[in-house]
């Protein structure tokens, strides 16, 4: 990460979870994780609005002093 950094989007960081339904099967669902500000920059011109859900590839350190974390995330379209 190089430059200013720009906090300036607070996303809910979850991750999925999994509980027995009490029939044989499973119920997945999500737990929320955490709270965190972040930047977001798209790698297309396209913008949207509204609730979107990022799925996060790989982490890496965004800076040398280990302050920032860059994620690679793939945003998921939602039927």
């Amino acid at each position: 990460m190089s430059g200013r950094v720009n906090l300036t989007r607070q996303l809910v960081l979850e991750a999925p979870t999994r509980a027995p339904d009490g029939a044989g099967g499973v119920m997945r669902g999500w737990q929320v994780l955490g709270t965190l500000w972040a930047e977001v920059v798209a790698r297309t011109g396209r913008a949207r609005e509204g609730a979107r859900i990022f799925r996060i590839t790989a982490v890496a350190e965004g800076d040398l002093r280990g302050r920032y974390l860059t994620c690679f995330a793939e945003e998921e379209v939602v039927a």
